[in-house]
């Protein structure tokens, strides 16, 4: 008679041994009885704990019967499974790295998700939120081929700079990003995702000064919503911001050039139309440079021969 004709049967069973085979049972009983209220693990392996509760049941057993008999007898495969859910960390409330995580100040945006509840048109006056994935490998392991040698060091670091979107929660940290960046990785970036909110305004111009040095920046995305800056007040109770044209660091962001995309979300109409048109336009071409210096000797202009000059030099003091 199997199990899934009568479930019952086997959990009958399970508690009562068959009257036939009572000195296999007792036997069995016996050894399990000591593990009943223990928490260390029991001398048994995983073939013989099966071949107890199939001898001391007599009876077709699941597997899931099997598992329970088990548990029922030892409390510590009860403990086992349930430490993942006990001891299990929860991401939602973990955002530090380890300290010795090299070039920290510069990685903390590399692993996160841009996913903001102000996508769109819908305003949000509090902090986005996002989803912390922490499912990448160690930085210093991700970048261990640098070290190999400088020829790969030269080639690969644009590479992992070009590739990866960094992500920042605030201004504070866009400036922090940018400043523990040395200026050879700074120019390779190309994606940069950032929030822009009335409470962290002190940074900003310091922040799209570097912002506009990063020479290869294609993509940016920003997180501003108008009505939240509309809202702040000076002393007098008065609008600090009227002017959404005249907000911190406005002006130094919207001469930034050169950007492939300029992406904005949240409630921002005006921001969009004032800061898009003028950032995606092309980079003003750098004029070429005039070859050798040159002197002026009475108003006329002439260029300067070095090795010419020298050679002179030599002559009249050999004569």
């Amino acid at each position: 008679m199997s199990a899934e004709q009568h479930p019952g049967a086997v959990q009958e069973a399970m508690d009562q041994p068959e009257a036939g085979d009572d000195g296999l049972a007792t036997e069995i009983t016996n050894a399990v009885q000591p593990w009943a209220c223990r928490n260390d693990k029991p001398p048994f392996s995983a073939e013989e704990l099966v071949v107890m509760a199939l001898a001391w049941t007599q009876a077709p057993m699941t597997e899931l019967c099997i598992a329970q008999w088990i548990t029922d007898r030892f409390p510590y495969y009860v403990q086992l499974a349930c430490r993942e859910i006990f001891e299990s960390v929860c991401l939602d409330y973990l955002f530090g790295y380890p300290s010795s995580r090299s070039k920290s100040g510069l990685f903390f945006a590399l692993t996160r998700s841009h996913e903001t509840n102000t996508d769109g048109n819908i305003g949000h006056r509090g902090d986005p939120t996002y989803t912390a994935k922490l499912k990448c490998r160690p930085l210093t392991e991700i970048l261990a081929l640098l070290q190999v040698n400088k020829q790969i060091y030269q080639e690969a670091l644009p590479v992992f700079y070009s590739v990866n979107t960094f992500i920042c929660y605030s201004i504070h940290e866009l400036d922090k990003l940018l400043k523990c960046a040395s200026e050879s990785r700074r120019k390779h970036i190309g994606h940069i995702i950032f929030n822009y909110s009335p409470s962290d305004t002190q940074p900003a111009s310091s922040a799209f000064r570097l912002l506009k040095t990063v020479e290869h920046l294609r993509k940016l995305d920003i997180t501003v919503d108008e009505s939240a800056w509309l809202d702040v007040k000076n002393r007098k109770g008065e609008p600090a911001y009227p002017d959404l044209e005249k907000l911190p660091g406005l002006a130094t962001l919207r001469i930034i050039r050169g950007l492939k995309t300029v992406t904005f979300h949240g409630d921002c109409e005006k921001l969009r139309a004032y800061l898009v048109p003028e950032m995606t336009k092309p980079k003003s071409k750098k004029k070429a440079s005039t070859g050798a210096k040159k002197r002026t000797v009475d108003g006329d202009s002439e260029r300067v021969d070095t090795k010419s000059t020298l050679r002179g030099v030599t002559r009249k003091k050999q004569g």
